[in-house]
């Protein structure tokens, strides 16, 4: 199971903080939220964040989720920051194949998002092409909110998919994972989570002692820190 702290959890003026911890408790991943505030009423990182992080944390896998309208005129940029892998929202595009095939070709690792309203089956004509899968399993643009209802039937769903077109495509949960539902995620085929507020960015804890505690549970559960499972999400 792979952990990926969402860094869009962080007050930016303790960001470094943040970042410190999580790398002395483990980490060897995160979630970087890029918003154009057309596709979500909201901004959170620009690609900048991506290419700070990879000049200070070198060793750390970059995951770039795209919350954009046009795709495309973030690629190149992403591909000279530095990024590993970056997904797109399967409606913001018409071309999503291509937009899959661009990102690969420029040395990323490619995902598609779902919004909890698209329909799972929606990605079958893309899912064998891609590398990952990301299911929003909140509405995507903010922080902090809950699982939706109804996501852990989509997830199975989706997993059935995955087996039958794409068995080597990861599959990541993205927005509200508590510790019970990072294993009931994990029990019903995930593969990688973004975490949050409600695990590694829990306010009763320090980060460190927030991370150890996920990583505790998760692995008593059967799903430990999986490193080999990053590394498919490793830039190619």
């Amino acid at each position: 199971m792979i952990n990926l702290p969402s860094l869009a959890n962080s007050d930016f003026l303790t960001l470094r903080a943040d970042l410190d911890a999580f790398v002395d408790a483990g980490v060897r991943g995160v979630h970087v939220d890029v918003m154009d505030a057309h596709y979500v009423p909201n901004l959170c990182f620009s690609v900048d964040m991506v290419r700070s992080l990879r000049r200070n944390y070198p060793e750390l896998v970059i995951d770039a989720h795209l919350m954009v309208d046009d795709m495309g005129q973030y690629i190149g940029a992403l591909q000279e920051a530095g990024c590993d892998a970056a997904s797109f929202h399967l409606d913001s595009t018409r071309f999503a194949r291509r937009t899959v095939a661009q990102i690969q070709a420029a040395g990323m690792r490619a995902g598609v998002a779902l919004n909890p309203s698209t329909p799972v089956d929606a990605v079958v004509p893309v899912l064998p092409y891609v590398d990952y899968v990301v299911l929003m399993t909140v509405e995507p643009g903010f922080a902090g909110q809950s699982f939706l209802p109804g996501s852990l039937q989509r997830l199975e769903e989706l997993s059935r998919l995955r087996d039958r077109e794409n068995p080597e495509a990861l599959i990541q949960i993205d927005g509200g994972v508590t510790l019970e539902m990072a294993q009931a995620c994990a029990a019903a085929g995930a593969d990688a989570l973004v975490t949050g507020v409600f695990t590694v960015y829990d306010p009763s804890l320090t980060r460190i002692d927030a991370v150890k505690a996920y990583d505790v549970f998760m692995a008593n559960a059967g799903f430990p820190n999986d490193n080999a499972t990053l590394a498919k999400l490793a830039k190619a």
